[in-house]
């Protein structure tokens, strides 16, 4: 295999936040498809005015079968939804909310750190919903 140029100097890691309360700023959502074939929405959030590494969420929503299966599971989904329309304050009502409406919003939130497979990330710790 011959040698493939690269700028991998410029491929350095993103400092991680500390713990705290930070303002937020979706900077994109895209519609996906989970491993489990549920429909999501994949966000990318970052901190206002700092250049930390950008926090990844997912609205993960239940379908039919998580509904007979699983109620609990269900209305966990959906309540975490619910928390994160809220802490960036998006339109909505029983009936859902438009996609279009992520993208740019901004909201103030804790942020936790946890480690996954060894990294620190950033997640966003969503307060209880008002509703």
């Amino acid at each position: 295999m011959p040698f493939i140029e690269a700028a991998l100097d410029e491929g350095t890691e993103d400092e991680v936040c500390s713990e705290g309360r930070y303002d937020l700023i979706i900077r994109s959502a895209e519609q996906k498809v989970s491993k489990a074939g549920n429909q999501m929405i994949t966000c990318i959030i970052d901190i206002e005015g700092e250049d930390y590494a950008s926090i990844f969420h997912h609205l993960v929503f239940p379908d039919e079968a998580t509904k007979s299966e699983d109620p609990n599971k269900h209305k966990l989904m959906l309540r975490g939804i619910n928390r994160f329309l809220e802490v960036f304050n998006i339109d909505h009502t029983e009936k859902g909310f438009n996609d279009e409406d992520l993208q740019g919003a901004t909201g103030n939130c804790l942020v936790k750190i946890e480690s996954y497979e060894g990294n620190e990330q950033a997640k966003l710790s969503l307060p209880r919903s008002s509703a």
